[in-house]
């Protein structure tokens, strides 16, 4: 073989193996062309059916490819985007708004080369209506990294950001809610330990929200109630729930609140409890009321009077044991339900009664009623109207009395008083006759005992003598006991009514009275500014005269001196009269101010035993009392008070 021939079979061979290889080539070619076909056609499926919106653009800034959630997020379609630019369509879908910040985010996405993820804008669509979306885009490049396009996802959130401020409302409402809720509220862990509470509970128990986030709900609770607290947590890890559970919580200070505690279950996703939250409401006012309504209960079943209610129709619904007695039933039952006039001997009486309590809201009087065996007694009842917390009239309250005793009782005493009237009215017409008729024979005698001694004092001895002056001192003394009883007798039945006095003045006018006695006795009166007072003056003048000539009396040695004070009270006025006399033995001080009672004989200290008697019914009369300080051998000081406005008594 020569030369050209071998040269011509290598060029053979050498096309031979290249139209192999051209062959092998274009197979694998076409293979690749359909593996980069089908690969489109799966990504352009994925893209066409994503949630997102999806577009492509090349370097130059033109839409090469939309998907449908794109164009229907815009309202446009295919042929009016894709083979568009950016600046033909952005300001037709973006307002200038959302345009700035996508401008902002592609300024900075130059910078750093970092792809845009998130940015929230809003998108326009055709037909006018606006979304809310998260844009995100990034740069597609080739083998060689060089940049040939942009991919870009649009995510809608409008929805999710209606539900978000949906969500917020409500956390604000919930929070508005949790916070000015009146009633406490806790939330706790599956360990009782307390994540947080309102500033209810916290005012309610006087700790700070700081505080009671440090606390277990087992701190808060006394001991006896810890058995019944484990309880609570078992049944609502059962039934997720309690409901209406009275219970105590302790305050910072130690004290103790009574609470209401309804508590609930906090479950996760699954199901899965993670805490407790309850509301605890304080019901220290309701715990009162409830014990303020068992007291009353409690004086209503326990009272003497037979206490009952009825409602607005007039039918008794309740009523205690004292009606039952008093009404002579034997059950509550054979009482309730029946109206009110069946218990009237005279039912007719018991509509102007109603009308009455109707009108004015009370009514109290008497009345005849009648008991179960149909005998009948006088009853003295009260009755009034028995609202509810709005105001509207819900029934009738009434409390009744037996009286009947009572009314024989006062008829008894009427007959009495009147009785007495008449023997006040005799004994005064005695006292009128002791002080002229008897008088009279007691001043004959008197004066004829004196001619005798006249008229035969010569011829008389001794003993005769002394028998005439025994006489005429008996008919002295009788007429000044007859003088004292009259005055006595006289401070009830015949006295001014009283009137402001002046206390200097009626001093004057008794030391007047008693002006012979005290230039005999050389006595010293001194008095210190004295008030006006509401008295009798008349008797008030007797009064000071009866004590100061009492102090001159029961003197001493020495020159008598007696002192006059006062001392304002609150309501009344306290006098003293202190003098230097012989005093008063303890021993006679429940006898000093009773008529007839002497501490003395009759021969060292004349009197008729009434005086002192006389100032006790004086100042009692003045709605005062009267009582004496006394040391034997230094003197006494008699004390009386007066009210500042008193009545006759």
């Amino acid at each position: 073989m020569d030369y050209h021939d071998k040269t011509k079979n290598e060029l053979i061979k050498q096309i031979e193996y290249m139209t192999q290889r051209m062959t092998e080539l274009e197979t694998k070619h076409k293979k690749a062309e359909e593996a980069v076909s089908k690969a489109y056609l799966y990504l352009e499926k994925g893209l066409s059916n994503a949630p997102d919106g999806v577009f492509l653009i090349d370097k130059q800034g033109i839409f090469i490819y939309v998907n449908p959630t794109f164009l229907k997020m815009i309202g446009y379609e295919e042929k009016d985007v894709v083979g568009k630019t950016i600046q033909e369509i952005v300001p037709k879908i973006v307002p200038p708004g959302s345009a700035k910040i996508i401008q902002e985010r592609a300024k900075k996405r130059l910078e750093t080369n970092e792809p845009i993820i998130g940015a929230e804008v809003e998108l326009l669509n055709k037909k006018g209506g606006t979304r809310l979306v998260t844009y995100s885009a990034s740069e597609i490049r080739d083998e060689q990294g060089d940049v040939i396009g942009e991919v870009v996802f649009l995510r809608d959130i409008t929805e999710c950001k209606r539900v978000e401020e949906v969500l917020r409302e409500s956390e604000k409402k919930y929070r508005t809610l949790y916070e000015s809720n009146l009633d406490g509220i806790i939330f706790t862990d599956t360990d009782g330990n307390i994540m947080d509470a309102n500033d209810s509970l916290s005012n309610m128990l006087g700790f700070t929200k700081a505080e009671i986030r440090q606390l277990s709900y087992q701190a808060l609770t006394p001991p006896e109630w810890t058995e019944s607290d484990q309880a609570q947590v078992e049944q609502i890890s059962v039934q997720g729930y309690i409901k209406s559970q009275e219970k105590e919580y302790f305050r910072k200070d130690g004290t103790r609140v009574p609470i209401e505690l309804s508590a609930w279950a906090i479950k996760n996703e699954i199901g899965k409890s993670i805490g407790i939250w309850g509301i605890v409401r304080d019901i220290t006012e309701r715990k009162q009321m409830e014990e303020e309504l068992i007291l009353k209960d409690l004086v209503f079943e326990s009272s003497v009077a037979a206490n009952s209610t009825a409602d607005i129709n007039g039918d008794i619904n309740h009523c205690n044991l004292a009606f039952l007695k008093i009404w002579g039933y034997d059950k509550k039952e054979e009482v309730l339900g029946r109206p009110i006039a069946d218990f009237f001997m005279n039912k007719e009486e018991t509509e102007p009664i109603l009308q009455s309590v109707n009108t004015t809201g009370q009514w109290q009087g008497e009345f005849l009623a009648k008991k179960k065996d149909g005998s009948t007694f006088i009853s003295r009842g009260y009755a009034t109207v028995v609202k509810n917390e709005t105001g509207k009239m819900i029934g009738y309250q009434s409390a009744n009395l037996d009286i009947t005793d009572q009314i024989q009782a006062e008829e008894e005493l009427k007959k009495t008083l009147e009785d007495l009237k008449c023997s006040n009215n005799e004994l005064e017409q005695f006292a009128y006759v002791a002080s002229h008729d008897l008088q009279e024979p007691l001043r004959m005698v008197a004066s004829y005992t004196q001619l005798l001694e006249q008229r035969y004092k010569d011829k008389l001895d001794n003993d005769a003598k002394d028998f005439i002056n025994f006489a005429v001192d008996g008919a002295n003394r009788m007429q000044r006991l007859i003088n004292d009883l009259l005055i006595y007798s006289r401070l009830s039945t015949r006295n001014e009514p009283l009137k402001i006095t002046d206390c200097h003045s009626a001093l004057g006018q008794a030391l007047a009275n008693l002006n012979k006695v005290l230039q005999e006795s050389h006595a010293l009166v001194t008095n210190d500014d004295l008030p006006s007072i509401w008295a009798d003056e008349t008797q008030f003048v007797l009064l000071f005269q009866n004590l100061i000539a009492n102090a001159i009396k029961f003197k001493d040695d020495g020159r008598p001196r007696i002192h006059i004070s006062t001392e304002e009270k609150d309501s009344e006025w306290v006098f003293s009269i202190r003098d230097n006399g012989l005093g008063i033995e303890p021993e006679f001080k429940d006898r000093i101010f009773i008529i007839f009672q002497r501490l003395h004989s009759r021969d060292k200290y004349p009197g008729t035993g009434i005086g002192l008697a006389i100032c006790k019914k004086i100042v009692e009369r003045h709605g005062g009392k009267i009582w004496f300080d006394s040391v034997p051998g230094k003197g006494s000081t008699f004390l009386f008070t007066i009210p500042k406005k008193g009545e006759i008594s």
